[in-house]
């Protein structure tokens, strides 16, 4: 493997040694038992996504444009290669390495591997590079688990084959698909991965062709290293963004530029993706944790009946993830656990056995149809896994000499040390319930170095106890150091700000007349509901209007009115104490089944109060007659 040439300020550890407890790790194990480590996943979930290579009937279902199919072997086992680095368990190694051997003995004489009976079938309105895109991920992915040296040449075979179709020589890849061939050209972050492991220029040079296709199309789409740097808004970048602004593509070519400052030391391309990121944190994001309208880049901050693919999320999780790593900046992690907490965890039905497809932020959410004639998979359903799987990747991380801890879920797991020792960390204290989180540290013998918490902006007041009781002020949004020599069984004490906070929806930028929320009203309402049967459940009457109101948070949470805890009327105008929104006061209150977290909002002593759960309970029962639900409270 060659080296960086730009090296990251932070870490993973590898192989990742963290394991989830509480909450958070119950619905974690939950999904990857059903959707991964279970006898069903193995025996009926893996198999279809496998067999979809056997029959490559994507450009025979839909003629003329092709399907999707050819994702799913990829996204599935993304998931399980996470899964695998969390569990550490054998069996599931053996698995895995059956499940690659079975794909490689697709792969025709030439190279190609795919679930296209003619794989030059490439033109616009197609998916079949996409598709590949997510085979090769994972091929890596798989290479740099299971380390052997026959995935790595079938990888090889495999890219050769499509740069003999799909590149300078060939089809243009911005004309090798939908949506301005940006589906294709997110191939990029596993082309690097191939450049990283096998040290071939030509991997590089093709990564660097697709950044310069991007400003070379006639119709001047995607152009998405020049805009980024702009610092354009990106829903202006071109007119019409609802047909053109893929939020999920999208932030998959970004992600692959930060991979190639890494491998160039090319500055421009991280400070594009920092644009990108802060582009959509004032014009995108919802504080939930969505970053779209229906999957499209369009200035959706400015709407208040939200409704997000999960996918969107789980990606948008992986960006500000790897920019993370890049640069340090905490408020990447403060974003990363913003949307986990909400938008990932509220994903997962209650079994663990499926998934949303759009998360609404009112009402009910719509979960996931069966894709492409599979009976056991769908793209927000077969991501999920991994998304959950990014969490335990940035959970403890490294940095020089010290260790940076940057989530505050109960959970254990072990780090090496730069002297080569093992340092054993816990956490416990029920955050997010509670705010204050104990650290305990295993050590064979005392050793100095930094330890590091990571202080979320959100904590406006936060207390660090050293384990000889000393206490010491933290600022919010940054690292508190603390470099000692540590012993065996030492304690940090971190005490942080859980108090309620609350965001304004200012109505005055759009109006119910403009075209934009008109159609975003009509998307919201008709978008089908899934379960138990396909049926649309929603009117345009019931969509939000465009009127003040103001969305409460806790912590990393947002909290929502649902029917459950016996609120008649979860789009009722909240009591007229809370005209000006003020913050309110919070008492916990006992959760009904089905429910995380409750709490009692009091907006004024004259009032009653206001009942709120955490959002990712909210409307979890995925039935319109027992889990309604609503985010945004309007204002009287």
């Amino acid at each position: 493997m060659i080296a960086h040439t730009s090296e990251d300020r932070l870490q993973a550890v590898t192989p990742v040694a963290w394991r989830f407890g509480g909450h958070l790790g119950a619905r974690i194990d939950a999904v990857l038992e059903k959707r991964i480590l279970g006898d069903f996943a193995w025996r009926e979930i893996y198999p279809e996504a496998e067999e979809a290579f056997r029959t490559r009937v994507d450009d025979r279902i839909q003629p003329g444009k092709g399907l999707w199919q050819g994702e799913f072997w990829g996204k599935w086992m993304l998931g399980a290669l996470a899964t695998q680095r969390y569990v550490r368990s054998p069996q599931l190694r053996g698995h895995l390495a059956k499940a690659i051997d079975g794909l490689l003995s697709t792969q025709d004489e030439n190279g190609y591997i795919g679930t296209y009976h003619d794989p030059s079938f490439l033109g616009r309105g197609t998916w079949n590079v996409w598709g590949r895109k997510y085979t090769l991920w994972a091929l890596m992915e798989g290479y740099e688990l299971l380390g052997d040296e026959r995935i790595l040449v079938a990888a090889r075979r495999f890219f050769d084959h499509l740069a003999s179709e799909v590149g300078p020589d060939a089809v243009p890849i911005l004309e090798s698909g939908t949506f301005d061939g940006v589906p294709s050209s997110s191939i990029l972050r596993p082309l690097l991965l191939l450049h990283r492991h096998t040290e071939e220029e030509k991997y590089l040079d093709y990564a660097q062709y697709i950044v310069k296709q991007w400003a070379a199309a006639e119709s001047g789409r995607p152009d998405i290293l020049r805009k980024c740097l702009s610092g354009v808004p990106v829903h202006e970048w071109f007119e019409n963004p609802l047909q053109w602004g893929k939020a999920y593509e999208y932030l998959s070519c970004v992600e692959g530029l930060v991979e190639l400052h890494r491998l160039t030391g090319e500055s421009s391309y991280l400070i594009a993706a920092e644009r990108f990121h802060a582009s959509l944190m004032a014009h995108e994001r919802n504080p939930v944790g969505i970053i779209s309208f229906h999957d499209k880049f369009c200035g959706s901050a400015r709407l208040r009946n939200g409704m997000s693919e999960i996918c969107e999320s789980i990606h948008w999780s992986r960006l500000s993830y790897e920019l993370f790593l890049a640069t340090g900046d905490t408020r990447y992690a403060d974003e990363f656990e913003q949307t986990l907490y909400n938008a990932v965890l509220v994903a997962p039905n209650q079994e663990g056995t499926w998934a949303l497809r759009r998360l609404r932020l009112s009402h009910e959410h719509a979960s996931a149809p069966k894709h492409c004639k599979l009976e056991h998979h769908h793209c927000c359903v077969d991501n999920l896994p991994r998304g959950f799987m990014q969490a335990a990747d940035i959970a403890v991380l490294r940095e020089g000499a010290g260790v940076n801890v940057v989530l505050y879920n109960d959970g254990q797991g072990e780090v090496a040390l730069a002297s080569g020792a093992a340092l054993g960390i816990g956490i416990e204290g029920g955050y997010p319930r509670n705010g204050t989180v104990r650290i305990s540290l295993r050590l064979a013998e005392a050793e100095a170095f930094p330890l590091r918490l990571r202080i979320p902006q959100w904590s406006t007041c936060t207390t660090v106890v050293a384990p000889d009781g000393a206490t010491s002020q933290a600022f919010p949004g940054g690292w508190f150091e603390m470099s000692r020599k540590w012993r065996d069984g030492d304690v940090v004490e971190i005490r942080l700000d859980m108090s309620a906070r609350v965001e304004f929806f200012d109505a005055r930028g759009l109006g119910d007349d403009d075209p934009l929320v008109r159609t975003a009203v009509q998307q919201w309402a008709n978008l089908p509901v899934f379960m138990p049967e396909p049926t649309i459940r929603l009117s345009v009457e019931e969509a939000q209007p465009q009127r003040p109101a103001i969305l409460v948070q806790r912590g990393p949470l947002v909290l929502a009115r649902d029917l459950r805890l016996g609120d008649e009327d979860v789009c009722a105008t909240l009591p007229q104490d809370a005209a000006g929104a003020p913050v309110p006061r919070l008492e916990e209150r006992p959760a009904p089944d089905g429910v995380w977290l409750a709490w009692d909002a009091w907006f004024g002593d004259n009032t009653p109060p206001v009942p709120l759960c955490d959002f990712s309970s909210a409307g979890s029962t995925w039935d319109k007659n027992t889990s309604l639900f609503n985010t945004w409270l309007p204002l009287p």
